[in-house]
């Protein structure tokens, strides 16, 4: 279950009116030709630690309050105080994971240069929300030099 405020929710609407059953299908065609082609060799899913981040909590304290305020939000010391105000904004939830996320595939993952995998030739996500409200990814990786399906037996 996610918490938005009023003031969020025309850009709530909007990403759910984009989320069409032509879209869905297209995505899943995307995925389906992939597969057909390789098997991936990595599935993994990224989920930020966005309770007690400090980068997170003051990210939400700043562009929530004013700063005498956010000051005061930031001393808190009970972890159900932290866990709100971690997700009382969904804006900053977004910029944080998307923060997180981007760094991940700039530094880690590299598609067509050396990466810690290797390298990686392409790789297919889906964000997600938890019953919180805060954003994780499941993905997965095909690595150059993947097993391919059609000569699957042969190489096996």
């Amino acid at each position: 279950m996610a918490s938005i405020r009023n003031s969020d929710f025309s850009q709530v609407e909007h990403t759910i009116k984009e989320l069409t059953a032509a879209r869905l299908e297209k995505a899943s065609i995307e995925l389906e030709s992939s597969v057909r082609y390789s098997i991936p060799a990595i599935w993994y899913m990224l989920n930020p630690n966005d309770i007690t981040n400090p980068i997170k909590l003051k990210l939400t304290a700043c562009r929530t309050r004013e700063t005498e305020e956010a000051e005061k939000f930031l001393g808190l010391d009970q972890a159900y105080k932290r866990a709100r105000l971690a997700i009382s904004d969904s804006v900053s939830l977004a910029i944080f994971f998307h923060r997180k996320v981007s760094m991940c595939f700039e530094h880690y993952v590299n598609v067509g240069e050396e990466s810690v995998f290797v390298l990686v030739s392409q790789y297919n996500v889906a964000v997600e929300t938890n019953e919180r409200g805060a954003l994780h990814l499941h993905g997965l990786l095909w690595l150059q030099g993947n097993m391919h399906l059609s000569t699957l037996s042969r190489d096996v």
